[in-house]
């Protein structure tokens, strides 16, 4: 299978390397690249950096931990005070760029003073299809990205993580709180905690890849539409209205389009196909 010969390219480009450094979220894309790398190298060669920030849903830290545990690598978790840069908190069209560089930035330094010179991410083959002005920061601080240069997409990455029995093979695909605020919204610590606490209800009832938009005393749902009538059925609405509420927001709506990635990028801070119930 293709995805196999894709995979051998991937361990003979780790297989080059001499201790490796992986910017590792947790998610799908860097654990696949963990595991080939630890299996690779083996365990005293590899070291998982995570990145911690008020950008980071406490439930992906704890995963990360767990599957670094389960994997059989280190790992060192840094701290980075993200919302302490204001080209972050401006939140416009290059948020996304200057916290990528943040990020890997401060990764780059644990991984140097551990003695390893190279830092690597989990980008893939379908990265380049979407809006990633993130991937401007990896490439000026020669972050690199053996999925990618490996031509591995998201689904025979998934393919593979089945395979191997990696215990996320099938997680819905996520990304930092940051972007669940509507852009030109300043990025604040209590924007981000209403979203985490909507977007834990939301997962706490099923909701599995779900997101929680932020327009300001309004919050946006997004589920796949087949949970569309699990969602507004009782008690599930009135549990999910209540977290909200309490999280701050006014109005709770339901968006009629279902959940799609990137749809913060709209140039809308609305689009048509929305209801709110309450």
């Amino acid at each position: 299978m293709l995805a196999h010969g894709k995979f051998s390219a991937l361990l003979d480009i780790l297989r080059r390397e001499d201790l490796i450094a992986i910017a590792f979220s947790g998610g799908i894309d860097s654990t696949l690249l963990l595991k080939a790398a630890l299996d690779t190298l083996g365990p005293s060669r590899v070291l998982a950096v995570t990145v911690v920030s008020p950008l980071l849903p406490s439930f992906d830290r704890k995963r990360s931990q767990m599957l670094t545990k389960q994997l059989g690598s280190r790992q060192v978790l840094v701290p980075c005070a993200v919302l302490q840069n204001q080209d972050v908190v401006r939140n416009d069209a290059q948020r996304c760029y200057y916290c990528k560089r943040l990020l890997f930035s401060k990764a780059l330094q644990a991984a140097r003073e551990h003695g390893i010179h190279s830092l690597h991410d989990g980008s893939n083959g379908d990265d380049d299809q979407d809006y990633r002005p993130g991937r401007r920061a990896a490439n000026e601080l020669a972050i690199r990205s053996p999925l990618l240069e490996a031509g591995l997409t998201k689904l025979e990455i998934r393919h593979l993580a089945k395979t191997l029995k990696l215990p996320n093979w099938n997680q819905p695909a996520d990304s930092c709180l940051a972007t669940r605020i509507v852009a030109g919204m300043p990025i604040t610590l209590e924007r981000l905690n209403q979203v985490e606490v909507c977007e834990e209800a939301l997962r706490k009832n099923g909701f599995i890849g779900s997101r929680a938009r932020h327009h300001g005393d309004l919050v946006r749902l997004e589920v796949s539409r087949r949970d569309f009538q699990r969602l507004l059925k009782e008690p599930v609405r009135t549990t999910l209205l209540a977290a909200c509420n309490a999280a701050g927001f006014r109005f709770v709506t339901l968006d009629l389009a279902g959940y799609r990635m990137g749809s913060q990028n709209l140039p809308e801070a609305l689009t048509p196909g929305e209801a709110s119930f309450s």
